[in-house]
């Protein structure tokens, strides 16, 4: 599987907020804390944010949403998104069902 291309040059980090419903504080924060990749750019550029990368941050934010940690539900998406899982394992007998993650 090829990397996805980038959303939209010209789209930041505030607009990606918006888009799946943060604060963008909070977006900023799962930047700075290592949850969230977006491509380069920052300080005043737009960061480039593929389509996994934006798929993630949807994924996270309805993780947290529902009351998961932000580091666990990091990790859930990243690799939900990654190996396009429907399902994940959270441990023993406590499965995961994951919908559809449009960014």
């Amino acid at each position: 599987m090829g990397r996805p291309p980038p959303v939209n040059r010209d789209t930041g980090t505030s607009e990606i907020a918006k888009r799946i419903g943060v604060p963008r504080h909070k977006l900023a924060y799962w930047i700075e804390a290592g949850y969230l990749h977006p491509g380069s750019g920052g300080h005043g550029v737009p960061q480039d944010w593929s389509a996994a990368e934006v798929a993630i941050a949807v994924l996270l934010a309805r993780l947290v949403a529902a009351g998961m940690g932000a580091a666990p539900a990091a990790a859930v998406a990243r690799s939900a998104v990654a190996f396009e899982l429907r399902e994940v394992e959270l441990g023993p007998g406590l499965p995961l069902r994951i919908g559809a993650v449009d960014g």
